[in-house]
């Protein structure tokens, strides 16, 4: 069955998104796609879904593609079993991941955050992704525990994140991700496979006392101001080639493995 067309002015901006934005910007879940489904029917069933996650601790699954969540919607302390969907969703709001875990795979991708997030002890066990993600606010990471396979790319922090003491494992990718601030990574441990190239860190970035696996990438990334790697751990093939720093920059290497390179 083909999806009904949308009665309303399309933008084309990655999947087809509706003009008409009360209550979801996916045009597989507009409210004008179907001349039976009513705004009242739609904005219930939406009102129902965040109930019933709201009061239930284990959501066996949950998608909320392009939903625009309501105000201080509390998503914390859960735990959610299958996938998980908030894909192109939308929070104008404040909200709060705090102690969540995530077991199986998690998008977030081209998601936008008008509002400060916090993920503090958040749990994400399967693959994560927050491609092209805009974060419009502060963002916590605090002792944040990744899972393989993390995807940052192409994302954005207009003021930048928290993630000290946030746990990687393999397979982490923050290509042309954007910093706009200065970035803590203070106390981090990264497994194998980690991708900073041409990531902008705009107002510079702290990795001190982070741990490296190997194969790590900083080529082509660029630091705005101070970039400090005091107490730092890297173990084989970290490639610093054409990084820009255009501030401070200090290096203190508790540990170094085989093929540094950097020039």
């Amino acid at each position: 069955m083909s999806t009904p067309k949308c009665q309303v002015k399309i933008k084309r901006t990655g999947p087809l998104i509706c003009d008409r934005e009360e209550w979801s910007v996916l045009e597989h879940t507009c409210i004008f796609h179907s001349e039976k489904k009513s705004i009242k029917e739609f904005r219930e069933k939406f009102l129902i879904e965040l109930e019933r996650v709201n009061h239930s601790k284990k959501i066996l699954e949950f998608d909320g593609r392009g939903f625009i969540f309501l105000p201080n919607t509390e998503l914390k302390d859960l735990e959610f079993i299958k996938s998980t969907h908030f894909d192109y969703a939308q929070f104008n709001n404040f909200i709060n991941f705090n102690y969540t875990t995530f077991y199986n795979d998690t998008d977030f991708s081209y998601s936008k955050f008008e509002d400060s997030i916090l993920f503090v002890q958040t749990k994400f066990k399967g693959k994560t992704c927050f491609a092209r993600t805009q974060f419009g606010s502060c963002t916590g990471f605090l002792a944040t525990k990744f899972g393989d396979n993390l995807r940052f790319e192409y994302a954005k922090f207009n003021i930048s994140p928290t993630l000290s003491g946030a746990q990687f494992g393999n397979n982490i990718m923050f290509y042309h991700t954007e910093f706009g601030e200065e970035t803590d990574f203070s106390g981090a441990v990264f497994g194998e496979n980690i991708n900073f190239s041409f990531t902008a860190f705009g107002k510079g970035a702290s990795f001190d006392g982070t741990s490296f696996g190997p194969k790590v990438r900083f080529d082509y990334s660029k630091f705005g101001k101070n970039a400090s790697f005091k107490n730092v751990e890297f173990d084989n093939e970290t490639n610093f080639n054409y990084a820009e720093f255009q501030g401070k920059v200090d290096f203190i290497i508790k540990r170094i493995g085989e093929k540094f390179i950097f020039f």
